[in-house]
């Protein structure tokens, strides 16, 4: 399923990485989920797991592409998102690194309310089985980091249960979960208290 693969055009500008500030409360959060093996790297050494934050307009701070392998993020394996679109499947950031493959879905997110300010994407086979098709769920045949993943999270939201669940699973994408919330620590104990 190519798995980890950036499936969207991704028009990266290198530059500095976003404030520290923003890495310090990724890694608050993150960290614990690595450790509960939510985050990580799959047997063929893959990375899985990904976590952002809202900024301003447009515009949300993530970890990069293919970083779940380190427990603790440094601050040049984040990015900025600053701009996107759905429609063109594409994809606008600046930082030391790529955006991950999941950030189209990130952004379909941030546009659901003005209330979602963190969200998190993790992979978890044992909770990802017990929880597909009793929490809003994805249909099998859409792919991760695609605008029409983007489009059936905001389906989900508007006529389903997500609006109140805040967590979703993607039956296409293999053991993932997605949580949010109006901050990072929510959108954790949201994902845990299904778990």
């Amino acid at each position: 399923m190519n798995e980890g693969v950036i499936k969207f055009d991704c028009q990266w500008q290198p530059s500095d990485p976003p404030d520290e500030t923003y890495v310090q409360v990724l890694n608050s959060v993150r960290t614990e989920l690595h450790d509960l093996g939510f985050v990580g790297v799959d047997s063929d050494g893959i990375g899985f797991g990904n976590l952002s934050l809202k900024t301003k307009n447009k515009s949300f701070v993530i970890t990069g592409t293919q970083t779940g392998k380190d427990r603790v993020l440094k601050p040049d394996q984040t990015t900025t998102v600053t701009g996107y679109s759905i429609q063109e499947n594409r994809i606008t950031c600046e930082g030391p690194i790529k955006a991950s493959s999941e950030s189209l879905t990130h952004a379909a997110i941030y546009e659901l309310s003005d209330s979602v300010q963190a969200i998190l994407h993790v992979h978890h086979e044992a909770s990802w089985k017990k929880l597909l098709n009793h929490i809003p769920t994805t249909e099998k045949h859409i792919p991760y980091g695609t605008p029409e993943m983007a489009q059936a999270v905001k389906r989900l939201y508007r006529e389903g249960a997500l609006a109140q669940t805040n967590l979703l699973a993607m039956s296409g994408h293999q053991d993932g979960l997605i949580a949010f919330g109006p901050d990072l620590l929510t959108a954790k104990n949201t994902l845990l208290r299904y778990v």
